[in-house]
């Protein structure tokens, strides 16, 4: 398994990939409550708005795409980008964000998303973050490997239908 640096080229497989991740967190913000999935109903235009902010996103400074290739096949990506966090009460921090990271079905469980992770944390070490950060459903069975990885619980973000 090949682990590099995403290209444009890779950009109809990282949305079919996107699709399997935006799947998984409807599942798992509906067990949160079923008026989360109302929020994420999809836009009309919900293929090329999507394949546009990927492509944004892929060409962001601060920001890295990095795939997972098996016999030249996509089977999974991670995206991390880095913030500088200025505080009026705090010295400034570059914190680390992972946004996104997802494994095709077939290849879960095989080490894929170890083999990202650890290449994004390279990363981040190399640009100097303190941290780094990620959201996640608190129902979606990922938060066992962010445990598993070091990651604790830091605050709680909530919602409440209106």
């Amino acid at each position: 398994m090949k682990i590099r640096k995403a290209q444009k080229k890779d950009l109809d497989e990282i949305y079919k990939l996107c699709l399997e991740l935006f799947k998984s967190e409807d599942a798992s913000s509906s067990k949160v409550g079923k008026f989360l999935r109302k929020l994420r109903l999809r836009r009309v235009d919900f293929k090329s708005s999507t394949k546009k902010e990927l492509l944004r996103e892929l060409r962001q400074k601060d920001s890295l795409y990095l795939v997972a290739e098996k016999d030249g096949e996509l089977v999974g990506y991670i995206r991390g980008e880095i913030f500088n966090v200025k505080d009026p009460f705090f010295k400034p921090q570059k914190i680390g964000y992972l946004h996104a990271m997802v494994t095709k079905k077939e290849y879960r469980s095989k080490g894929v998303s170890n083999k990202l992770y650890a290449e994004m944390l390279k990363w981040f070490k190399k640009k100097k973050c303190a941290a780094v950060s990620l959201e996640v459903f608190a129902t979606n069975p990922a938060v066992k490997v962010y445990k598993k990885w070091g990651y604790k619980i830091a605050t709680y973000k909530m919602w409440k239908k209106i």
